[in-house]
């Protein structure tokens, strides 16, 4: 680990200490209650509910909470879809610094309500500058190899939308489970953003390089299914089938040896081709401003004319 990434590991520390046991609500609680299974406790979260903390800013947008020996790491900013800014990802990336030094079994990364991620908010990035822009996304970059490192199984539960940096975050746990109406993809070429290096190089290692063309050259998007089938996703279920499949797949996990499991992920990480940063990579291209003030100004919907979505 580095210096620095050892320095934020340490001032969020305290905070994901104080972040366990953070739920988005009490309704939620009781709904995913069902899905702990014994080897988790079936109270543990209703337990923890009865001291559900209100935190601000930052912090409320992605929340965190243990249950025994699982970590949850859950967006929260439902009122736009799970949309994070820049000081979101450096939040996102805090927490998953800091989980990966804990003594976890599996990270669960989800969304808040029915939505995974619909990606970046691009509000923040009307009328701001090329430079700005590029922050953001050295930000989402960060969070997400902080996300990559965690030693243990990550698993990312889709449910709605997955778009964009949500598609490139579903990409970066280990294994995602997804609904069959689950959408994922990323369009981000109608809003004139070019697409990462980094994310590209995930996205030909996933599905490989003729189905990452072809999702990236049309901004398609796809139904859950499909996006098991070409392995965006690693299966999909039917939604009142996904708290019971996410149950599963954490009991097998957790009744495994951790420091086999961990070595396992080591083991299936070796060989992969080390991504270039992107540093000097310009996200911002000519046509983004224009099309970023019209989707802010509501004139044009970055989901319009999509005939990529599957049933």
């Amino acid at each position: 680990m580095t210096s620095a990434n050892a320095e934020r590991t340490g001032a969020v520390q305290g905070s994901w200490e104080h972040d366990n046991g953070l739920i988005q609500s009490v309704s939620d609680v009781q709904r995913r209650r069902s899905a702990c299974g014994s080897q988790f406790g079936p109270n543990v979260l209703i337990a923890v509910s009865e001291r559900v903390n209100e935190p601000s800013g930052a912090e409320s947008a992605i929340l965190s909470h243990r249950a025994d020996s699982v970590a949850y790491l859950i967006l929260n900013r439902p009122e736009c879809r799970n949309a994070l800014r820049s000081e979101h990802w450096m939040r996102l990336r805090d927490l998953a610094l800091a989980a990966a030094q804990d003594d976890v079994a599996a990270v669960v990364l989800r969304g808040s309500r029915t939505t995974f991620c619909a990606g970046s908010d691009v509000r923040e990035w009307h009328d701001a500058s090329p430079e700005m822009v590029d922050s953001t996304f050295r930000s989402m970059e960060e969070a997400l190899q902080a996300v990559e490192a965690i030693p243990v199984p990550t698993i990312a539960v889709v449910e709605g939308a997955a778009l964009g940096a949500g598609c490139e975050l579903v990409i970066a746990c280990d294994v995602g489970l997804c609904t069959l109406d689950a959408q994922i993809g990323m369009p981000v070429v109608r809003l004139g953003i070019r697409p990462s290096p980094a994310f590209a190089g995930r996205l030909c290692a996933s599905v490989g390089k003729s189905r990452a063309r072809w999702l990236l050259y049309g901004g398609e998007i796809v139904a859950g299914g499909e996006a098991a089938a070409i392995g965006l996703c690693t299966r999909a279920v039917a939604s009142d089938h996904l708290e019971a499949a996410l149950t599963d797949w954490l009991q097998q996990i957790c009744g495994q040896p951790r420091d086999a499991i961990v070595a396992a992920k080591l083991a299936t990480g070796l060989g992969q081709a080390t991504v270039a940063p992107d540093d000097q990579w310009r996200h911002a291209s000519q046509a983004m401003a224009g099309r970023v003030e019209a989707f802010v100004r509501g004139k044009r919907d970055p989901m319009e004319g999509t005939t990529g979505v599957t049933q």
